[in-house]
């Protein structure tokens, strides 16, 4: 698995499983990726983290 295919295994599931539900557009879907990722302590960055190193108290 790719993560260009990614996307487009998550449009098919929405469609099949959600019918109604609205499609997000690419940028949209990545951007909730992102978000989930960074969000999650179990990837290693944690919000915390991120916030030290953005704030060069990262040591």
């Amino acid at each position: 698995m790719t993560d260009e295919s990614a996307y487009d295994r998550h449009v098919a599931y929405v469609r099949t499983d959600h019918p109604d539900a609205e499609v997000p557009t690419r940028r949209e879907f990545e951007r909730m990726r992102t978000d989930r990722r960074e969000n999650d302590p179990r990837q290693g960055f944690s919000p915390l983290l991120r916030y030290r190193y953005l704030n060069k108290g990262f040591r």
